[in-house]
């Protein structure tokens, strides 16, 4: 079977379809401010790049606005 695209893998588990790995997000502002340009810096992303940080992470979720 071949993997899930992340929004594949969304849908299904929104289905309640078992799914691995977990959809998540990382949500804008819920990272205290220190632990995100932590972040962004130990992956070699510029400082504010949300959607870099988010892929890094393999975040499954965006959310519009």
């Amino acid at each position: 079977m071949a993997p899930m695209l992340p929004r594949e893998r969304f849908l299904a588990a929104l289905r309640g379809e078992q799914t691995a790995p977990v959809p998540f997000d990382v949500y804008l502002g819920s990272i205290s401010p220190r632990l995100e340009s932590d972040l962004c810096r130990g992956l070699g992303l510029v400082e504010g790049d949300h959607e870099g940080l988010r892929r890094a992470l393999g975040a499954h979720v965006r959310w519009g606005h």
